[in-house]
């Protein structure tokens, strides 16, 4: 009988698990679980190393800064007038493939996960800037239902007015029927020189277009969504290319739309010389200006006065008759009542026109 119930004691002792038993259960799990993440790192490095096997280079640096080749928005894009359709179409594939690779990396979660989601981040500052510059261009266009630049939200599409920042508006109702007119949104002929602008800015919305072409279907093919604006841009870049082309294939002298020589101001007849003097100093084709002004325009600073400006009109001549440029002349205050010389200020407030 002794010997069963110490057997049995020895048994019960045994059954019962120890501090040292506990830890080394504990270990074994950690152990466990450490292998299984380790496995799950490697498939993960694996997997990363399968799509950076075949990864797409960059055509450029993703900075947090965007730059392009060297060139920031505006630079990259202006210079597309002067790259072929298939450049561009290459250039287009190339991010589109990192993309869909960087897609890829990102819903791995691996090591390169940081690496790829800060470059597509980077990708929709690209497509943020170019927008922001064909906005500057195209200043915000209204399209109607029936693909038309609609003429009460038509604004600025094409650079290039002599001696002016200021452009002419494209206007039409509908394919078609689109034109040149000027800010006053009377008909307008552009010379050569604007009408170079003209094509250029047609051009390099072509290449714009060609650029992000498919970008919705690229961006399906990786679950991702966007708004209307990012997945048409393409669309929208070649309508206004199509206004452009149109206005510039119907640039004929027939378009002009004259007016009457402005009035003079009773300015006029006591700073004519002096302003045609300094017009002439800045564009030698001016034959006359004409001072519109009944006062001057006295401008101030913190409540003190810095300078004063009358509002007129260049009178050039071309092979289409007179045309006034609307201008203005300032003159920086001295103190004790007194001004500097007269000179030109720059563009005036008014639309520039060709007289009867």
């Amino acid at each position: 009988m002794k010997k069963i119930i110490l057997l049995l004691v020895a048994i019960a002792t045994f059954a019962i698990p120890t501090a040292s038993n506990a830890q080394l259960n504990g270990l074994l799990k950690k152990g466990k679980e450490k292998a299984k993440n380790a496995l799950k790192n490697e498939g993960k490095k694996a997997a990363d190393k399968a799509v950076d096997a075949t990864r797409p280079p960059l055509p450029w640096p993703m900075q947090n800064k965007p730059y392009y080749n060297g060139m920031d928005a505006h630079e990259f894009l202006q210079s597309l007038a002067g790259q072929s359709k298939e450049s561009v179409e290459a250039l287009r594939e190339q991010l589109y493939a990192r993309y869909k690779s960087n897609a890829q990396l990102i819903k791995a979660s691996g090591p390169k996960y940081m690496e790829a989601k800060q470059e597509n981040e980077r990708f929709w500052s690209f497509v943020s800037s170019a927008q922001t510059v064909m906005s500057i261009n195209i200043s915000g266009v209204d399209i109607s239902s029936t693909g038309a630049i609609t003429q009460n939200g038509v604004k600025r599409l094409v650079t290039g007015r002599e001696g002016g920042g200021i452009g002419y508006y494209v206007v039409g109702d509908a394919p078609g029927e689109y034109r040149f007119v000027t800010l006053g949104m009377t008909g307008a002929y552009l010379n050569d020189e604007e009408l170079a602008v003209a094509k250029d800015a047609a051009l390099r919305m072509r290449r714009m277009q060609d650029l992000f072409k498919g970008l919705h279907v690229m961006l399906e093919e990786v679950g991702e969504q966007c708004d209307y604006r990012d997945r048409y841009i393409y669309n929208l870049a070649g309508i206004y290319a199509m206004g452009v082309e149109e206005a510039c294939n119907k640039n004929t002298p027939a378009n002009i739309q004259r007016r009457a020589m402005p009035k003079a101001g009773a300015l006029n007849s006591s700073l004519k010389a002096s302003a045609l003097k300094v017009a002439k100093a800045q564009n030698p084709n001016v034959i006359d200006v004409v001072i519109t002004s009944n006062n001057w325009d006295v401008k101030r600073k913190g409540g003190v006065i810095s300078h004063r400006s009358v509002y007129g009109y260049y009178v050039v001549k071309d092979s289409n008759g007179k045309k006034c440029l609307s201008r203005a002349w300032t003159q920086t205050y001295l103190g004790g009542g007194k001004y500097d010389s007269l000179r030109a200020g720059g563009v005036g407030v008014e639309a520039d026109f060709y007289v009867k």
